[in-house]
């Protein structure tokens, strides 16, 4: 008889072994509940071919001992994601510690496409074996999570193995916002840190390194226009935050300064949703969130204009083959400055006020918190569907870009910062919402747009070179030799950037002649 199938979302965090002690003594904010502790013990073995065939296709086979019972267990499908994620899994009994493939029906069978030849080849290709404390949480709107401690390791045959000390959250009722509210609880309390990666995973990589993931770029959120302005601003925000931590372990674990950048992206992409949307579903602009938004985009800004510094404009200065010493110097003192703003991000992106910020922006977002204290018209507008304030949305940036732009050859350095600000807001609410207004004028609108940006990005590169050879300057007077090979890098790159003024002019007054393909 085929096995029960559930859908369950886990938040997995990993404590130190030295905190546990403290969290057992946790106490819960009035009005959540906690129920009496289960304690027990679990040994799974995961199969797979010599060859980790199942692996490859992305199917995960495991025979776990509970209590005196043996479960087996199949998952198809998915794959390893930053975050909550969703497991679709099939679980029944077996009568010892190996896979019986009588108990799978056909569509199982189907799904794993294990001739018997194969199923002959299965072993235990890794083990985990820990201690598991479960507590019910009950939060105050009546919501149920799931808290397990999890003690023990992960080991390939009888070796040593990796220790296991991490708890994980799940949901077995109601608003998925109970289990960032928990997880922000326990925050309270112990140090905690997100982990990416399950324990499945893990075991994997005893055996075979894990691939690096490359750079996660950004792709349009898809939905359609009969959904609600809510959801979609929920669609858009969540999609802005898997770009942020899909390249968070790359970060953390890479030297690839293009991970810098991407998350650097995301963070301005949720913050110009936030502004999209602000008339409509009011944001956090007062609240504690807005200023750890802030504080990330100014790590993670300092370190992505020294990579620019360092990997682009330099370059540009100093020739390879060039043999002056000073240049040489000023490029390795360069690389140690951009070394150590990078070094700074990836302590952010791995601190507690990083996964605070998370967490916080995780219950915002399932509680629908604008909701609250909201008139009936707010509401009204929050339930029409998005494509009926989509073409809204896209003219208020449409037009605000405008407004910057209006007196283009009389704008000082700041008002073009402006300009391409207001330019990068337009970009990114188009990409939110032009798939709902399929026209032929799409494709020209976006390029002559993304042309505009590009023009003022570098425009904006001129300055920040500018501004960080002023501060590289100021750390060299006493070499008069460096010092004037950095006079002379700023002269020559101010006579460069005044050939981007006209590329602006040209790129403006096609934008501009653009029709609007909302419209």
């Amino acid at each position: 008889m085929p096995g029960a199938k559930s859908m369950e979302v886990v938040l997995r965090l990993v404590i130190a072994p030295a905190d546990i002690p403290r969290l057992r003594r946790l106490t819960l904010p009035k009005g959540w509940k906690r129920g009496t502790s289960r304690r027990k013990t679990l040994l799974s073995l995961y199969f797979d071919t010599p060859d980790l065939f199942l692996k490859q296709r992305a199917i995960v086979l495991w025979v776990r001992r509970d209590g005196r019972r043996w479960i087996q267990g199949v998952k198809a499908g998915g794959g390893v994601k930053p975050g909550p994620r969703i497991h679709l899994e099939i679980e029944e009994q077996v009568a010892r510690d190996h896979p019986d493939f009588s108990k799978f029906d056909e569509h199982t069978l189907a799904e794993l496409a294990l001739p018997p030849e194969l199923q002959k080849q299965l072993r235990p290709v890794f083990v985990t074996d820990f201690h598991r404390t479960t507590w019910l949480l009950e939060s105050p709107s009546g919501d149920v999570v799931e808290m397990a401690l999890d003690q023990g390791e992960t080991r390939i045959d009888r070796g040593a193995g990796v220790p296991i000390s991490e708890i994980e959250l799940v949901l077995k009722s109601g608003n998925l916002a109970a289990l960032y509210e928990a997880a922000l609880i326990l925050l309270e309390w112990v140090p905690l840190y997100l982990e990416n990666a399950s324990k499945m995973a893990r075991g994997y990589a005893l055996r075979v390194s894990p691939a690096s993931q490359p750079p996660l770029k950004a792709l349009p959120p898809a939905f359609r226009g009969d959904v609600s302005v809510s959801q979609a601003f929920q669609i858009v925000a969540w999609d802005c935050i898997g770009h942020l931590q899909g390249n968070h372990p790359g970060l953390l674990t890479g030297d690839d300064v293009e991970y810098v950048h991407q998350m650097r992206v995301a963070l301005r992409r949720l913050r110009s949703a936030m502004g999209l949307f602000a008339k409509i579903v009011p944001t956090f602009q007062d609240g504690g969130l807005s200023v750890d938004v802030g504080w990330l985009a100014g790590e993670l800004g300092a370190a992505r204009d020294w990579d620019v510094f360092v990997t682009e404009s330099l370059p540009a200065f100093i020739s390879p083959a060039e043999d002056d010493t000073a240049l040489r110097r000023l490029g390795d003192q360069a690389l140690a400055v951009a070394v150590g703003n990078r070094e700074k991000a990836r302590q952010a992106a791995n601190s507690q006020r990083y996964l605070r910020l998370l967490l916080n922006l995780g219950a915002w977002l399932n509680r629908e918190a604008w909701r609250f204290g909201a008139n009936k018209r707010l509401l009204a507008a929050l339930d029409q569907p998005i494509l009926k304030w989509s073409g809204r949305l896209l003219d208020k940036r449409h037009k605000q870009l405008l407004r910057r732009g209006a007196k283009l050859d009389g704008l000082s350095a700041s008002e073009r910062h402006m300009l391409r600000i207001a330019a990068k807001k337009l970009r990114y609410a188009a990409e939110f919402l032009a798939h709902l207004h399929p026209a032929k004028e799409t494709g020209l609108y976006l390029k002559a747009l993304a042309d505009l940006q590009d023009v003022l990005g570098a425009l904006n590169d001129h300055v920040v070179t500018q501004r960080l050879l002023g501060e590289l300057r100021q750390g060299c007077r006493s070499d008069a030799s460096l010092a004037r090979a950095i006079d002379e890098i700023i002269d020559w790159d101010a006579g460069r950037a005044s050939v981007q003024l006209e590329a602006l002019r040209r790129a403006w007054k096609d934008f501009a002649k653009q029709k609007r393909f909302w419209k």
